[in-house]
């Protein structure tokens, strides 16, 4: 059976970085206007988060660059997952004790 080219949707998330590396080469500089143009690796960089196969969907950065872009993406509010993990768990607590009280006034009466 001859080899066959996956379709995009059939890709993982090295496979379309491997993709869009093919089309576009290997990525050598940083398009972020605010880098300290120190770090020497580079790669190319989702911008939208749906990871459309269309090449104007995708940024050079530097690998320094390219984690705060992830982080910003996957964080907008600015905070890390495990801050915002511990907010969800004191909410969660407060509920819990806020029960406790309604069930041990009800209790009382």
């Amino acid at each position: 059976m001859p080899w066959k080219k996956k379709l995009w949707n059939d890709l993982g998330y090295m496979g379309k970085h491997k993709r869009i590396w093919t089309r576009l080469g290997k990525a050598f500089h940083c398009e972020d206007s605010f880098c300290n143009k120190k770090s020497k690796t580079f790669g190319w960089a989702n911008i939208s988060g749906k990871y459309e196969e269309s090449t104007t969907d995708w940024k050079q950065l530097c690998m320094s660059c390219h984690k705060k872009f992830d982080f910003k993406k996957r964080n907008p509010n600015g905070m890390s997952d495990k801050n915002q993990r511990q907010i969800i768990i004191n909410g969660l607590l407060r509920i819990r004790d806020e029960i406790n009280f309604i069930i041990a006034s009800a209790s009382i009466k």
